[in-house]
């Protein structure tokens, strides 16, 4: 009884780390949300994230640095659970602070660069034990 309860398990674990494998991440959007009083500045952070799969999988983390114009703007990291149903796409957005002088220093060079930025998501998304690498970049004019 006990090994045929070892060995569901082993298989439904292992069918999960295979079918978290095609999850497809994809970095939409950053967009800053106002601040207020002293508080630091606050950045949303849009995903597509899309299962594929006949099997209902979590996403136990997201982690990654965000570039912007090619320089750090800020390490971002989300421990929530995010349950993605079979066959299903969800959209989630993570919000991170960043420095004021990183602020600063990425306002300039857009005003530089006459309003166009390249933001870069590079980082990994964890999912059934199997870590996801994503790194895309967007650009906005």
């Amino acid at each position: 009884m006990l090994l045929t309860a070892g060995v569901i398990f082993a298989v439904s674990t292992y069918g999960k780390s295979e079918a978290a494998k095609n999850l497809k991440v994809l970095f939409q959007d950053l967009k800053f949300e106002k601040a207020t009083g002293y508080n630091l500045p606050v950045m949303a952070l849009n995903f597509k994230i899309i299962n594929p799969t006949s099997s209902p999988l979590k996403i136990s983390s997201i982690a990654g640095d965000l570039f912007v114009n090619g320089k750090l703007l800020s390490t971002v990291s989300q421990l929530n659970a995010v349950n993605i149903p079979a066959n299903n796409t969800t959209f989630y957005t993570l919000r991170a602070e960043t420095s004021i002088t990183a602020a600063v220093s990425n306002l300039l060079s857009l005003i530089k660069n006459r309003g166009k930025i390249t933001i870069t998501f590079e980082g990994v998304v964890n999912s059934s034990g199997f870590s996801i690498p994503v790194s895309q970049t967007i650009i906005k004019m």
